[in-house]
């Protein structure tokens, strides 16, 4: 029964009657951390401006030294440092296909950089009810008596659930930030052009 508490359980002996259901739950942990960072560090790249490379490039593609100024884009492993390199690449070309080019990169890059995060929605929804589901199992079908140690389980699943889903409103406010940094870097790679 649910609610049998004849015996009382430490948190050692709930923690050994687990079922290997449980130990799902440590690794969806690792699976949601690494989802997290893997793209939080790609996407804090992302919000850099190359202001500097930008800086650098300028002289450079006034006297048409245009592999130099690939080089110093390829040199940098950023989303805007790419959007410029395609944007060296395509000097001599009608500026409409310069904006338009550029444009299909940014919707590109932004399709890349949210590859994955449905993964860290969904995990961050299952793994709440991964723990409520261990726990039934567990008391009602296993037999085990109820105390609060055995809500372990649904305990570690809500919290994976709620760091999950903060994980992926950080994710998507940087990637709001992404696309922003990769607008304005276009916008001032046709600005300078315009000027040149």
């Amino acid at each position: 029964m649910l609610l049998q508490t004849n015996s009382v359980l430490s948190w050692e002996e709930a923690l050994r009657l687990q079922s290997f259901g449980f130990w799902l739950l440590p690794c969806l942990a690792v699976v949601l951390f690494y989802l997290f960072w893997e793209k939080f560090w790609l996407l804090s790249t992302g919000t850099h401006l190359p202001t500097k490379l930008l800086t650098n490039i300028k002289p450079l593609i006034r006297i048409g030294d245009k592999h130099t100024s690939l080089q110093l884009c390829h040199k940098h492993n950023t989303p805007a440092t790419k959007l410029l390199a395609i944007g060296v690449g395509k000097l001599g070309k009608p500026f409409r296909e310069i904006h338009d080019t550029l444009q299909q990169e940014i919707t590109l890059q932004m399709n890349e950089l949210e590859r994955g995060f449905g993964y860290l929605i969904l995990l961050s929804e299952l793994t709440p009810a991964l723990g409520l589901w261990l726990v039934l199992i567990q008391t009602q079908f296993l037999s085990v008596p109820f105390q609060f140690a055995q809500l372990l389980p649904l305990w570690l699943g809500w919290l994976l659930g709620f760091l999950g889903n903060i994980g992926y409103n950080i994710l998507v406010m940087r990637l709001h930030a992404t696309k922003y940094t990769l607008d304005k870097t276009m916008n001032l790679w046709l600005m300078f052009l315009q000027e040149r």
